[in-house]
């Protein structure tokens, strides 16, 4: 569970910098053209960059080790079709 508290907690710091900087412009713009901030809207488009901030820091947070690339290689190519349901079959 520890590995996904890191990712939430860097967004959570980041957060309020980057909704600074998206929602006061966005809010602006809702203003000129509508002549009003509609506060619901808003409040949607915040939690919005919120959960897109989480879900990207999910995905690349925590960055593996370098030690760890090391191992990842592309040497395993299967060149001879379906040889995996034979591999699969044998192995069970």
């Amino acid at each position: 569970m520890e590995l996904y508290w890191l990712p939430i907690k860097v967004a959570v710091i980041l957060f309020p910098f980057l909704a600074a900087v998206i929602c006061i412009p966005y809010a602006v713009y809702n203003y000129r053209k509508y002549g009003i901030n509609n506060k619901f809207k808003i409040f949607i488009f915040y939690t919005f960059i919120f959960y897109m901030l989480t879900a990207f820091f999910m995905t690349l947070l925590p960055l593996p080790d370098i030690d760890e690339q090391i191992f990842i290689s592309g040497q395993n190519i299967q060149l001879i079709p379906f040889k995996f349901l034979k591999d699969f079959f044998t192995k069970n």
